[in-house]
């Protein structure tokens, strides 16, 4: 997974890149990966925020938005390439796993044996054990002070 990381970089405390070059430029491009579209933005109060930093889609309300800002991997590509690696991401991190051929999920019913098993804390085989009947044999040293006859 090589965009992995740039992946969660992107979308990760990307709130304050976004206000900071707004607030040098009339307007701002930010993608939704999950969306796969590109919007412009013209006011920081148009921002959707959860959490302390990250943008949020007001469509789809998900985490992600990537400001195209030079901090951006974004910024210096051309439009197809941008829809190309927002692509990837979205096939990366949202597209439903397909099925290989596998057989689907099969439930073997697990349920239906816990209810006859009581859970417990303590082990089965100690029950009958407490520890104020342990016998601790006695170890008794020779006194070194005791001068020998």
């Amino acid at each position: 997974m090589n965009s992995q990381p740039n992946y969660l970089r992107e979308v990760t405390n990307n709130l304050s890149h976004a206000k900071k070059y707004l607030s040098k430029n009339t307007h701002i491009d930010i993608a939704c990966v999950f969306c796969k579209t590109i919007n412009r933005y013209f006011d920081d109060e148009e921002f959707f925020v959860i959490g302390n930093n990250n943008l949020t889609c007001k469509e789809c309300n998900l985490d992600s938005m990537i400001p195209i800002t030079p901090h951006s991997i974004l910024y210096s590509m051309s439009s197809t390439y941008k829809e190309n690696q927002i692509e990837e991401w979205y096939n990366e991190w949202f597209k439903p796993l397909e099925n290989d051929g596998e057989p689907e999920y099969e439930d073997y019913e697990y349920d239906e044996y816990q209810d006859s098993y009581e859970e417990t804390k303590e082990n089965p085989y100690l029950s009958n054990y407490h520890d104020d009947e342990i016998s601790v044999p006695e170890l008794i040293l020779p006194d070194i002070n005791k001068k020998n006859n």
